[in-house]
């Protein structure tokens, strides 16, 4: 690891907030939330199908079961209620089957212009941290 990454890693080591993983039903997710895991980074994970096998990594430090992802309004909805409900750390998409780019980049614009709202100022401390 070069020493940028040290310096995320020892950062996201320091949050509360789990960084967020989707698809917890495909191995990715699951090789994803082990890295993070092993690392000490809290990992909140996602699937809609309740017997994913990343729910039972002993990284796991919460299963969110989501509506299936090919239902694609339901889902996007899904995800974008929770950001705005939940602090994360980070969103990783494993896997985006069905949803098509455009909508992965608007949540994940929208997951990082929550983080940073004015309304939520040690959130926006908490991420320029992250990336000092």
């Amino acid at each position: 690891m070069n020493n940028d990454s040290n310096i995320v890693v020892k950062n996201l080591r320091k949050q509360e907030n789990p960084v967020l993983v989707t698809a917890g039903e495909y191995r990715i997710a699951l090789s994803v939330t082990r890295a993070l895991g092993s690392l000490g980074i809290p990992v909140a994970v996602l699937s809609s199908e309740p017997d994913a096998m990343t729910f039972f990594s002993r990284y796991c430090t919460q299963k969110i079961l989501t509506p299936p992802d090919h239902q694609k309004q339901e889902y996007i909805s899904f995800l974008e209620e929770l950001v705005k409900r939940q602090p994360f750390s980070g969103l990783i998409f494993c896997m985006i089957p069905l949803l098509n780019v455009d909508r992965a980049v608007k949540i994940s614009v929208h997951f990082f212009s929550f983080c940073t709202d004015n309304k939520n100022p040690n959130q926006k401390e908490k991420q320029d941290e992250l990336f000092q």
